[in-house]
């Protein structure tokens, strides 16, 4: 049994994020109408902590069925067009969710294995780096740390990226980590967000696709979801929501434009970060996955397993699965979410999509924002699963907070 306290900060570190401001929600083809929860509990907790420091989209469903599903504030402030439950995101982290899918499938087709070292599928990998599989890869073990400073869009070839990849040391003192750290494969987690780029390359050289084109034919079709992708599909110009920053809220703009104006997918951004989609989308790749519609049932489980314990600075169990990551709930159920990257929060700034599954609970909570989450709403996300998650559970108002 976890302490509560030890609870809150999972939800801290996990990054829960629910925050809500009223504005009007438009219905995506996802049947809710009937489906809007009539529990007055969840109702007086999300008009509670309602705050004109939030704008995105919150979906949440219980024993499959969407409980809540809701666009708040604006996709593009400037011309007044709200967020819905069909606003197109930035999902941040969550694309190597995707990514780790999509070289499970190659798994299933006999195209790749997870012990394959680098060697196989890339020429003239240095020696200290041989030893690095598939596996490393998708766990962040492969004894490699970010560089923080790179530009996510910098558009270099292939060839380019690979060398900058194979050249990179580790610079930093294993001292600052733990007494006998060592950046050996498989040691440790570490921060690589590089390695879901050189995954995204394998995925295209086993499967002789782009990168998209794979996930598509082989998750997003199988799937039923037609609004996830980097640049393939068709979204109206006013489905996308533009990021916010900073005090002022400056528009940093949005993903689609600034990739069409490339006209190609980084290699630091393809497999790694930015993915866009729909809150409804996401949902439904929830209920394909789980229904079994894109991977095997010994897939999903390698997808979810708890392979690698994450560092100890996150104040919490949390373990690496396969491009998200998997902790516990305070009475000791599964939690599955994915962690946010300071390195994409530094490159595609505003936007943040996070999905939360609690298995035994049969609860989705999936959470997409186009503005930083003020400090209100951060501090009443533990309230906000005890909520979701225990009948009984009764939290404590504001004003009443103020009267102790």
């Amino acid at each position: 049994m976890i302490s509560l306290k030890m609870a809150a900060r999972r939800v801290a570190s996990a990054g829960l994020l629910v925050g809500l401001i009223t504005a009007p929600g438009i219905s995506s083809d996802i049947n809710i109408t009937a489906k809007v929860t009539s529990d007055e509990k969840l109702k007086s907790f999300l008009n509670e902590h309602i705050t004109e420091g939030f704008s995105g989209t919150l979906l949440i469903a219980k024993d499959g069925k969407i409980v809540h599903a809701q666009g708040y504030g604006f996709a593009d402030r400037e011309n007044k067009i709200p967020n819905t439950l069909d606003t197109v995101y930035s999902t941040g982290t969550l694309t190597r969710y995707f990514t780790a899918a999509a070289i499970l499938k190659l798994a299933e087709q006999g195209k790749l294995s997870l012990s394959d070292t680098l060697s196989k599928f890339f020429d003239n990998v240095p020696a200290d780096k041989q030893n690095i599989t598939v596996h490393h890869l998708l766990t962040h073990t492969p004894g490699l740390l970010s560089v923080e400073e790179w530009d996510a869009f910098e558009t270099i070839n292939t060839d380019e990226f690979l060398k900058d990849v194979f050249s990179a040391e580790n610079e930093i003192s294993p001292a600052v980590y733990l007494p006998k750290f060592s950046f050996k494969p498989g040691d440790r987690v570490i921060e690589f967000s590089e390695g879901y780029g050189l995954l995204s390359l394998i995925i295209e050289k086993q499967s002789g696709q782009s990168f998209e084109a794979f996930l598509k034919d082989n998750l997003f079709d199988p799937a039923g979801i037609t609004d996830t992708g980097y640049l393939l599909p068709d979204w109206d110009k006013s489905r996308i929501a533009n990021g916010y920053v900073g005090e002022d809220g400056e528009s940093w703009g949005n993903l689609p434009d600034r990739l069409n104006k490339l006209g190609k997918l980084p290699p630091y951004i393809q497999g790694s970060m930015g993915l866009l989609s729909t809150a409804s989308d996401l949902y439904k790749w929830h209920t394909a996955l789980y229904g079994g519609k894109v991977l095997s049932d010994a897939s999903l489980k390698l997808l979810h397993k708890r392979h690698t314990a994450i560092p100890e600075a996150f104040e919490a169990d949390i373990d690496a699965a396969y491009g998200i990551q998997v902790s516990e709930t305070w009475s000791g159920t599964p939690w599955i979410f994915n962690i946010g990257s300071s390195v994409i929060r530094a490159n595609i700034p505003a936007f943040k999509v996070t999905y939360h599954y609690f298995p035994v609970e049969d609860t989705v909570v999936i959470f997409a924002g186009n503005t930083p989450l003020n400090r209100e709403v951060r501090q009443a996300l533990p309230a906000f699963v005890r909520v979701l998650l225990e009948p009984d559970y009764k939290p404590v108002s504001s004003d009443n907070k103020q009267a102790q």
